[in-house]
């Protein structure tokens, strides 16, 4: 039934609330360990050279020049969304341009040539002006179960500020019954979460789990995760060796910025790197600690014919995880895994009438590895409704041994637990990992299932013991409209 709204003056009424884009099915994913690195890089990089990189690289993002992104033309929403990508934190995914050319950049400023960057390997513009960052070893911090905590919105507002239209078919009428609607815009907000899952020489691995306020009051709800291989000393664009960021010189040009100033967070005073790229329709910041190296502040604003979209993220600090297969070996078998094949279902318990249920295929194929790690390609098949077409996600995803909810887990770790074991409390989500049951599935396999459950959600996740794979998933969302999705491993190749 459609809302109507009357009024003898139209008011406007509070923002509509939109929820970000997401894969139905979240599986979780990880990373394996390796030496800890240092602060200091192999060798100096020089202020000059750097300089004159920021300058001619920026010059490119922002100011339209011709080089294109040679990946193509990449994918571009036409709102933000509140998304995380591979590479980079929930900004690089709210990107959100205009008009395009050709070469895969913006007609007025270029700048999707940097979201064409970004996609060849890192969502961090000092990467991309500095390759050599890449070589740099992780920061002295930086270790297996380290996670990093970040507040995140995102929103959009309407080119016309909220104005009224003619329409036969709106939910406004006014004193004379004629019916308007209303260009409102959409926000959202919630928490993202990074977990690096192993540490080596040159690379680490990251595990991104994006959570959305959707109720005031309620914890929030896991919306999505993604998973991703980094360099170590320039993980995406979550940190840089502050050994790195020392070279960076302080300099102001005509699309771009570089400077140190004082940044408060958290109740915080850091020493910090200031980075700003602007152009005519758009802006991108991000703020590095220079004694850690960690991404602090990032926004993006970008006007375009259809509104002014805003995302940014804060951070909240970092704390670390004590999984008890942590620095464990991945089991034998995952050297020459090529694919994991999960089937099941989701129920939707709609308020009137018989539950819906659609069928689920998840696909996980291997697309590279390390030692104990792997990254894979997510593929979530569903028929939402009957007779209508098959929807497609497809994600970038990542198993090592420093994760939760992971494809595997190192088989040493689930020998040493027990029945109500809490594995972790994440309080800035609410959610509780407890070691819920040990004993044997309707197949006689010995299996061990951890939970992870904050009110809002439950997550099962469980394990064969003897060969630490990840057999059967599944997820409880309490919300007005409650759905279950369970899905179980049908193959292994």
């Amino acid at each position: 039934m459609r809302t109507q709204h009357t009024a003898s003056k139209l008011t406007t009424p509070a923002v509509a609330t939109a929820a970000p884009n997401g894969s139905l099915v979240s599986m979780v994913d990880a990373r394996g360990s390796g030496p800890q690195g240092s602060e200091q890089g192999s060798g100096q990089l020089r202020r000059a050279t750097i300089c004159s990189r920021l300058a001619g690289v920026f010059a490119v993002l922002l100011g339209g020049a011709a080089v294109a992104a040679q990946s193509g033309p990449p994918a571009v929403n036409p709102t933000p969304h509140a998304i995380s990508r591979p590479n980079g934190n929930i900004l690089s995914a709210s990107l959100t341009l205009g008009e395009r050319s050709d070469n895969g950049s913006d007609k007025a400023t270029g700048i999707d040539t940097f979201r064409g960057f970004a996609q060849e390997g890192s969502a961090n513009p000092l990467v991309i002006a500095v390759p050599e960052l890449r070589d740099l070893p992780a920061p002295k911090w930086v270790r297996a179960g380290t996670r990093l905590n970040y507040y995140w919105a995102s929103g959009r507002n309407p080119p016309t500020g909220g104005a009224f239209w003619p329409d036969a078919d709106g939910d406004w009428i006014d004193e004379a019954g004629k019916r308007y609607r209303q260009d409102v815009g959409t926000g959202s907000e919630g928490v993202s979460q990074v977990t690096i899952t192993s540490v080596g020489r040159k690379t680490v691995t990251l595990d991104t789990q994006i959570y959305l306020t959707a109720e005031t009051g309620k914890p929030p709800l896991l919306l999505l995760g993604s998973g991703s291989a980094e360099p170590s000393g320039a993980a995406a664009d979550y940190w840089v060796n502050p050994a790195g960021l020392a070279e960076i010189p302080d300099r102001i040009g005509r699309n771009f910025a570089s400077f140190r100033m004082p940044y408060t967070t958290g109740g915080k005073k850091y020493d910090a790197l200031r980075i700003r790229l602007h152009g005519t329709t758009g802006s991108m910041t991000h703020i590095f600690d220079l004694a850690t190296g960690i991404l602090l502040h990032s926004n993006v604003i970008n006007k375009t014919a259809s509104g002014t979209s805003v995302s940014f993220v804060t951070y909240l600090g970092r704390r670390e995880l004590d999984i008890p297969w942590a620095n464990g070996d991945a089991p034998d078998w995952v050297a020459d895994l090529q694919e994991m094949r999960y089937v099941g279902e989701q129920v939707l318990h709609v308020l009137v009438g018989e539950p819906i249920t659609a069928p689920f295929v998840v696909a996980a194929t291997v697309t590279g590895r390390g030692k104990n790690w792997m990254t894979y390609s997510q593929r979530v098949s569903s028929v939402p409704v009957r007779g209508q077409p098959e929807q497609t996600n497809t994600t970038t995803r990542s198993c090592g041994p420093a994760q939760l909810g992971a494809l595997w887990i190192p088989t040493e770790g689930l020998t040493g637990v027990r029945r109500g074991q809490m594995i972790d409390n994440d309080t800035l989500t609410g959610m509780k990992t407890v070691v819920s049951r040990i004993g044997n599935d309707d197949r006689g396999r010995a299996v061990v299932e951890i939970v992870q459950d904050n009110v809002t959600q439950k997550l099962t996740f469980r394990y064969d013991r003897e060969t630490g794979a990840l057999v059967m998933f599944s997820r409880l969302d309490r919300r007005t409209i409650p759905s279950e999705t369970t899905l179980t491993l049908r193959s292994v190749k």
